[in-house]
């Protein structure tokens, strides 16, 4: 799958792609500014329409803004990065990317894809990686 993007109101701009051939990653951008992105099963995007991933997009941005918080959070060391992880509702959470205390990159992942990246720390380290491109 190719990067697709699509435009929606109050400038929100998302843009989806394959990340491997089990996972979809969606980067969010509102008035150009760029807010993360959050990946899923592909078989969870196949089943969401438009107006789901609008949603999605906007509980990503809250998600985001709210991250900014110090409480709560958890700091793991990966490959040259340090990510700081915060569990959003039952099923999101949000990592934060950062190298020399530098933040990098933010994105937001449903609760399943990360249990399985954390298992795998090279998968974890790879999805960080894509996220700081």
């Amino acid at each position: 799958m190719e990067k697709i993007s699509k435009k929606f109101d109050d400038g929100l701009q998302i843009a989806y792609f394959e990340f491997s051939k089990d996972i979809v990653c969606i980067e969010v951008h509102q008035y150009g500014k760029n807010m993360g992105a959050f990946c899923s099963d592909v078989s969870y995007f196949q089943e969401w329409d438009e107006k789901d991933l609008l949603q999605l997009a906007k509980t990503h941005i809250k998600q985001v803004k709210s991250a900014q918080s110090p409480s709560g959070k958890n700091r793991k060391k990966i490959a040259d990065y340090e990510i700081e992880y915060n569990t959003h509702f039952e099923d999101m959470v949000c990592i934060n990317v950062f190298q020399n205390d530098d933040q990098l990159a933010a994105f937001c992942s449903d609760r399943h894809s990360f249990e399985e990246w954390v298992e795998d720390e090279e998968l974890l380290a790879q999805v960080v990686r894509s996220q700081v491109q």
